[in-house]
């Protein structure tokens, strides 16, 4: 189950330069392969194309050859490209239907017309394989993000496929989840000889599994890295601001969050004390369910906290970008959206806005199509 590509190009109505432009690299039978490079580059496109969602779910032009397992994906049927591909989206909203976590399990082994038992059977793997049988009863509706990510592979896992391709896999897990996850990739490639295309920024936690590295930038592919020449050194985060022990000044405090706590039904944060300075990046990490979206909510005064104080630089001063971008995308166009509170823009500030993004040429897409066409690549 290789796959080969062959002068790929991908072109999307009213789109100024093709997602794909002219790839052409070839993965082997049970080859690990990571695809990494800057957002927009292509390369959730290029995990759709192979999943054969494009161009026969999401309207596009193709050019060149996609040979999956020795069969065209543009001439087999989608039927039977679902059996040997499996396909684990950036956002796992997009690829949840059913209501309760088992029966999201069995969906897919039940569409194939599997015997009652065989489909027992492959949801008890799956979910036990992504250590989350306990949730087995839970409703989907109700599961976090890491959890529901984790259920999107699960349902994916008990189809069998032979080619796995993910797309940001660890975008809702914490480093723990993240490390787990990698874990059992390496056991799935090596136990059931599967192919895997992974999509990933993260690429740290990702070495031990001794992929091959290609790197994107807008559709085409500039450095490729083979498995004994991706060095780490070079995936690692540079430190920013203060380092710890520091003592910030009052004069260079941009945000000051003091003795600050808060919970729903149970204490969350408590006595949280932490001080920003300007043009200093703090990372916030921890496990799911740990707080860091509601410390956020907290800052951008979405929620009042129970006790403690957070200063702020002023009004309208600090900006909030969602875990899901779709949940604050409210216009039809890019520019659109862009020109909510704006105010009054000088001439060319919408494009320079949209050049600084990587968003030339889509100010007239609607926002919603350039989410399913060209989130993440």
């Amino acid at each position: 189950m290789g796959i080969d590509v062959r002068g790929l190009r991908i072109h999307y109505p009213d789109r100024d330069r093709p997602a794909i432009d002219g790839l052409t690299e070839s993965i082997g039978d049970g080859e690990t392969v990571v695809v990494t490079g800057p957002s927009g580059c292509g390369k959730s496109t290029l995990c759709r194309a192979i999943a054969g969602f494009i161009p026969e779910l999401i309207p596009a032009r193709v050019d060149g050859e996609l040979v999956v397992g020795g069969a065209s994906v543009w001439e087999t049927d989608s039927a039977r490209i679902a059996q040997q591909v499996g396909y684990i989206q950036q956002d796992p909203d997009a690829q949840i239907c059913t209501l309760r976590v088992e029966r999201e399990v069995a969906f897919g082994p039940e569409n194939l017309c599997l015997p009652l038992e065989e489909v027992l059977g492959r949801v008890d793997e799956s979910l036990a394989a992504v250590g989350i049988d306990h949730l087995r009863h839970r409703e989907t509706t109700d599961l976090s993000g890491g959890e529901k990510q984790r259920l999107a592979i699960a349902s994916i896992l008990a189809m069998r496929p032979r080619v796995l391709l993910l797309d940001e896999p660890t975008a809702n897990l914490d480093p723990d989840g993240a490390k787990t996850l990698f874990g059992l990739l390496t056991r799935l490639r090596d136990e059931r000889a599967m192919t895997l295309v992974i999509v990933e920024h993260r690429i740290r936690p990702l070495l031990e599994m001794g992929p091959r590295l290609l790197v994107l930038d807008r559709g085409r592919l500039v450095r490729r890295h083979s498995r004994e020449r991706v060095d780490p050194r070079d995936m690692g985060l540079r430190s920013s601001g203060a380092e710890p022990g520091t003592t910030v000044l009052a004069k260079d405090r941009l945000l000051s969050i003091d003795g600050l706590t808060f919970g729903y039904d149970a204490p969350l944060l408590r006595k949280l004390t932490v001080d920003v300075r300007r043009g200093e990046i703090l990372g916030v990490i921890g496990p799911n369910g740990s707080g860091k979206t509601t410390l956020l909510r907290l800052i951008a005064g979405l929620e009042t906290p129970a006790a403690g104080r957070i200063e702020r630089p002023g009004v309208g001063s600090v900006g909030f970008v969602f875990q899901h971008p779709h949940h604050q995308i409210f216009e039809r166009t890019v520019s659109g959206e862009l020109a909510i509170d704006g105010g009054q823009q000088r001439p060319g500030e919408f494009e320079r806005w949209l050049a600084e993004g990587r968003l030339d040429g889509l100010g007239g897409v609607p926002p919603s199509r350039s989410a399913s066409a060209s989130s993440g690549g």
